[in-house]
């Protein structure tokens, strides 16, 4: 016949419940997961199709970053020089 004691009983508990807490995080991660890039892929399809539909330039779309020359309109000093001279122009 098997003894048990009372602490040998709540180590395999809580051994137990700590694998249970990691295996339902993990299942719970991996639906995040797959719920993001279902998101994702939902995000892209309509940015394609709004850019598709309406001719749209692609520099115009959400996810472009307008390099810093474009930005600065009517500037004829790209952004390097325009740094440097404004350093320069601290010094005694």
């Amino acid at each position: 016949m098997l003894r048990f004691t009372l602490r040998e009983l709540l180590w395999v508990t809580l051994a137990f419940a700590a694998l249970l807490a990691w295996r339902l995080e993990a299942s719970q991660a991996s639906r995040w997961r797959e719920q993001a890039e279902h998101a994702m892929s939902m995000l892209d399809a309509q940015t394609l199709e709004q850019m598709t539909l309406n001719a749209a330039d692609p520099r115009v779309a959400p996810s472009y970053d307008a390099p810093l020359r474009e930005a600065a309109s009517g500037d004829s000093m790209p952004l390097g020089a325009a740094l440097l001279h404004a350093a320069v122009a601290w010094l005694p």
